[in-house]
Parts: structure tokens; C-alpha cells; sequence
């Protein structure tokens, strides 16, 4: 789930199926998922309250996790505005760690 708030700010969820729980894994954005992709520019919110959110399921086997992101590409967040259902921005990846 994705949804832009105001600005180039960005609020991302999402549910993982996780082998191995982690704190955090990091979460890029990019033109498509073709071998010449580029990535999309946005930065992670960092600070006590806004640090994202991981929390393991009952199931043991998925993670729910929140991110905000800040400094999106605004061409990116002006496409996420106008995209239709049929339609793709770009594409997401989800790290196996903070970090890569």
C-alpha cells in the first residue's frame, strides 16, 4: 500500500513473508524492473517518532511494516497522482536489510 501525502512525502505499508525477522528492510523505488532501471530519488524519515514501524505477525511468518519516505522524485509523486489501475509508476524493491 502506498500513499502520497502532501509534497514529496510518502507513506508506505506493507505485509512480508518473512524466513528471518529483521528490525527494518530498507525499500527503494525505480523507473521499472527492466536490467537498465534506475533508481528513484527519496530519502527515509529518521528520528524517535519517526523511525518505521516492524512488527512480526502472530503467524511467525509475515511482517507488517510503515515507512514514510520524504524527498521523492516529483515527477514519480505527480505519476502516483494520475495513475490509473492499469497503469505502473515504476517499481518497488524490498531489501533484505536496513541498509541493501
Amino acid at each position: 500500500l502506498l500513499y502520497k501525502g502532501t509534497d514529496s512525502i510518502l507513506y508506505v505499508y506493507g505485509r512480508i513473508k518473512a524466513d528471518d525477522f529483521v528490525s527494518y528492510r530498507a525499500i527503494t523505488f525505480w523507473t521499472s524492473c527492466d536490467d537498465n532501471a534506475t533508481e528513484i530519488a527519496s530519502s527515509i524519515f529518521s528520528g524517535e517518532d519517526e523511525e518505521p514501524r516492524v512488527h512480526l505477525d502472530p503467524d511467525q511468518e509475515t511482517v507488517r511494516q510503515c515507512s514514510l519516505l520524504h524527498d521523492v522524485d516529483r515527477d514519480f509523486c505527480d505519476d502516483l497522482e494520475t495513475i490509473d489501475n492499469k497503469e505502473n509508476a515504476g517499481a518497488v524493491v524490498i531489501h533484505q536489510n536496513e541498509m541493501s
